[in-house]
Order: C-alpha cells, then sequence, then structure tokens
C-alpha cells in the first residue's frame, strides 16, 4: 500500500492532554508531524470535531494546539493490541513552539509501554 502522507512523520510516545472547551482528558500519541498526529485512546471524538490540546516541550513549557479529528477508530478490547483505537488530528494552527518542539524530538516508543492508553 503506497504511503499517502506529505509529511514526515516521527513516532514518539507523548503524553497530550486534549478536549472540547477546556483540556480534561490525557492519552498519549503514537505518531507526530508538522500538520498533526494520532492520538490513542478508547474514547475517540467524532470526525470533524475541533479539540484543544495541551503538549509540554522539552524545556518544561506547555504548547497550546488547536486541531480537527479527522479519522476515528474504536476497537474493541479483544483485539486491542492488533487494532488500536484512537484519533488523527489535523492541526488547524501550527506554533512555532510546536515545530520546534517537533524539530528536538529523539524517537521515543519503548514496545510494551506503548499498548497503554489511559484517560483522565
Amino acid at each position: 500500500m503506497s504511503e499517502k502522507r506529505k509529511t514526515k512523520r516521527k513516532i514518539s510516545r507523548i503524553r497530550i492532554r486534549f478536549g472540547e472547551g477546556k483540556c480534561d482528558k490525557t492519552a498519549f500519541t503514537s505518531n507526530l508531524s508538522a500538520t498533526g498526529f494520532f492520538i490513542r485512546t478508547n474514547r475517540p471524538y467524532p470526525p470533524g470535531t475541533i479539540l484543544q490540546f495541551e503538549v509540554q516541550n522539552t524545556n518544561g513549557k506547555v504548547v497550546l494546539l488547536n486541531g480537527r479529528v479527522m479519522h476515528a477508530s474504536r476497537a474493541p478490547s479483544q483485539i486491542s493490541r492488533v487494532r488500536r483505537s484512537g484519533m488523527g488530528i489535523l492541526l488547524i494552527d501550527k506554533p512555532e513552539e510546536y515545530l520546534d518542539f517537533l524539530k528536538n524530538l529523539k524517537k521515543n516508543v519503548p514496545e510494551e509501554a506503548s499498548e497503554e492508553t489511559f484517560e483522565e
């Protein structure tokens, strides 16, 4: 299958807070790019939903983002290791702090830990 993405992704497990109006849920990314990211969550929002995001950069500063859910999938728990639940996010705005964060991001995906998702 050919790759449809136009921007290069960085595979990384980063804690991210998100929600509608306020960032009251927590999950992890599985990949990030300059145009968006994928969040692993058992409760994805429907496509078209506008969400707010908070990600902490390497200096400890919180970077605020806005994005649109482009696709969402919810896998039954019996097959969650084969098919992941989550949502693909297209960023509406791309602050310079986020682009700098991506440039400095190192691969950070411990295989065992990448299976875990949680929400508050």
